[in-house]
């Protein structure tokens, strides 16, 4: 116990010696607490450090070939030292790295609502644009239309009158897609772009699955551009706006998807205005509507398609209400020949031609309102959507000559809420058709959308169409009413 004391006392008289020791090295203020001495030391240091960061910085950006942010102020005093007394410590010599922003480097990958995902890769030279669109479509129809939950006109009434309104929900017309754009090469951006559906293997399918709209790659600048893939035709490229993607087709609107490769070039004038020439090699049959389960025996002469098209569009580019950018006016004249090969019972072919000419239209009229459209004329157009999708008489199997087109105006009420009106008719010459073909197929239009943001639409449709058949079939008519909700990611 005396030593345990004598230890105690020992540790005691070391404690306060030292302490006093410590106390005689820090100046005290008149009330006994230390100085800001030391905080103003501490201040330096971290300014020091502060600079040495950056430094480091600038040069990993400098190795890494991205730009060096330009110098930035040394951070505001710190909340307690006044800014009179900082001392803002040493400053860089000449020959010190260059001092960078001290916010971090740009990520590797971005997110934009409505846009999809970004990534940047190949040291900034590559960009890959990823996204959704979630669509719930849902039709209600008084007649019942081809094809189910996409209508592209209406079967023939029954002879009795038995009722055929039909209701249709489905989430096909869902899209995955993907957009690449790389480094530049020769002075062309190559680039390519894919869009998948969730049909099965053609629009007319009422089964789910995954099928691709468009896939191509594309080499291109602001002069000129080659593109070969599955892509939309250079045949009367426009479409109506309204929420199924059956576009009119058969009832005005001529034009397909397919495989093909084109060259394009662009001319400028000095007041912004641009013409532009349009020249391609496609297939001749489109799977898109598929109507090689109608015609199975239907198939390419051994020759590809020839499209092109000539464009002329008015001024410069601008941007108008509810985000969308186009020239003032754009008018263009397209054309395609070609040839299909049709093998009959008992080994019997024959080869019909295929040919249209076609002119389309765009124009904005103010920044409210607008209208576009397109015409059509031509013969064998059934792969191009045209002739109520029919290509020949299904006795003679001679072609079947058609003429068509649609015209749209739309208004906008405010930059989130439109509304789009338009006719449509696709018109096939009668002495061309056998008993129980389509005689002709039109279609009135009334589509309002509300952009709720950059991601949601909702949309609402109201048609009434109307279908004539060669005798004995009976005419059908109708109105379908749509709404859609549109989720885009």
């Amino acid at each position: 116990m005396k030593r345990f004391t004598t230890l105690s006392v020992w540790l005691w008289v070391v404690f306060c010696l030292a302490a006093q020791g410590a106390t005689a090295q820090v100046p005290l203020s008149s009330t006994g607490e230390p100085t800001v001495e030391i905080f103003r030391g501490m201040e330096r240091r971290l300014d020091e450090l502060d600079r040495e960061n950056r430094a480091i910085r600038a040069e990993n950006a400098r190795l890494l070939g991205q730009p060096v942010p330009s110098s930035q102020p040394l951070s505001e005093p710190r909340i307690g030292i006044a800014a009179d007394t900082v001392n803002p410590g040493p400053v860089p010599s000449s020959n010190s790295p260059p001092i960078s922003d001290p916010s971090p480097a740009p990520s590797a990958s971005s997110y934009t609502p409505g846009e999809g995902v970004t990534i940047s890769m190949l040291n900034n030279t590559s960009k890959l644009n990823i996204g959704v669109n979630l669509s719930g479509l849902a039709i209600f129809s008084t007649a019942r239309p081809f094809a189910s939950g996409l209508p592209f006109f209406l079967d023939p009434a029954f002879p009795d009158g038995l009722a055929t309104n039909t209701f249709d929900l489905h989430a096909r017309q869902s899209t995955l897609y993907a957009r690449f754009t790389g480094p530049e090469v020769w002075g062309l951006t190559p680039g390519g772009e894919i869009l998948t559906l969730f049909f099965n293997d053609n629009i007319t399918s009422d089964n789910y699955g995954l099928m691709v709209y468009y896939a191509y790659g594309e080499l291109k600048n602001d002069q000129m551009r080659f593109a070969a893939g599955l892509q939309r035709d250079i045949f009367n490229p426009v479409t109506p706006t309204i929420l199924p993607i059956s576009y009119l087709y058969g009832s005005g609107n001529s034009g397909s998807y397919r495989g093909q490769i084109r060259f394009e070039r662009y001319v400028h004038s000095d007041d912004g205005s641009q013409l532009t020439f349009q020249f391609g090699l496609s297939e001749p049959i489109a799977t898109l509507v598929r109507s090689s389960v109608i015609d199975p025996l239907v198939e390419d002469n051994g020759w590809p398609n020839v499209e092109g098209r000539l464009a002329f569009g008015v001024g410069e580019t601008q941007e108008f209400m509810g985000g969308r950018k186009q020239r003032t006016v754009e008018f263009g004249v397209s054309g395609v020949v070609g040839q299909i090969r049709i093998t009959k019972p008992g080994a019997e072919r024959i080869v019909d031609d295929v040919w249209a000419l076609g002119c389309d239209l765009q124009w904005a009229v103010t920044d409210r309102l607008g209208m576009k459209g397109e015409l059509f004329v031509g013969q064998t157009l059934g792969e191009y959507n045209a002739g109520v999708l029919q290509n020949y008489n299904s006795e003679t199997f001679r072609p079947i000559r058609t003429k068509g087109g649609y015209v749209e105006i739309y208004y906008y009420l405010h930059p989130q809420f439109h509304l789009h009106c338009g006719y449509g008719i696709d018109n096939p010459v009668a002495s061309d058709l056998a008993a129980g073909q389509i005689a002709s197929n039109q279609t009135f239009f009334n589509t309002l959308l509300w952009d709720l943001s950059k991601t949601v639409q909702i949309g609402l449709e109201v048609d009434y169409r109307k279908t004539n058949y060669v005798s004995p079939l009976l005419d059908a008519d109708g109105v379908l009413v749509m709404t859609q909700f549109l989720w885009r990611f």
